[in-house]
């Protein structure tokens, strides 16, 4: 095998893994999902609070964030058995909630509680981001080093 065949190939395997790379980071859009699901639940615990200790005038909106949470979580299905102990303990609160079963203090601890899990779930997902984002640039950084300029380079941003 030759230089030209050997730089060719290491250059078409740098490629495919900063490909790889910005894939996975294409598919982090749970951390965004997550990141609104964790205000609509601040938000929700303080409107839950409010109804639980028989103020109304907020119950629209506590609805629609309640609605919101749902649908945020169908459609964020990282996988992992917490999240679905998640998604099953803000069913349970949200009827709970809804009938107004609770004590206050109760539903601030539940929704405590759940804020907890999303908020790790968010943290880990930043992580993986950060570190997804590195290796890109790691990637992209050696492509460059291997394409040793020329106008195949200056297409990348070798910076």
């Amino acid at each position: 095998m030759n230089l030209g065949t050997t730089v060719i190939r290491k250059i078409s395997e740098t490629g495919c893994q900063i490909r790889d790379a910005q894939l996975a980071r294409a598919a982090l859009p749970p951390l965004r999902r997550l990141s609104d699901l964790v205000q609509a639940m601040e938000e929700h615990r303080r409107l839950s609070a409010r109804l639980l200790a028989g103020d109304a005038r907020d119950e629209l909106r506590r609805q629609q964030l309640a609605q919101s949470i749902g649908d945020i979580q169908s459609r964020t299905r990282p996988l992992a058995a917490e999240w679905e102990r998640a998604t099953t303990d803000w069913r349970l609160l949200r009827r709970a909630v809804d009938s107004r079963a609770l004590e206050p203090q109760q539903a601030e601890a539940w929704h405590d509680a759940l804020l907890a899990t999303y908020r790790d779930g968010l943290r880990t997902l930043e992580q993986l981001d950060g570190r997804l984002a590195r290796r890109v640039d790691d990637l992209r950084r050696e492509q460059c080093r291997n394409l040793g300029g020329g106008r195949a380079a200056a297409e990348l941003p070798c910076g």
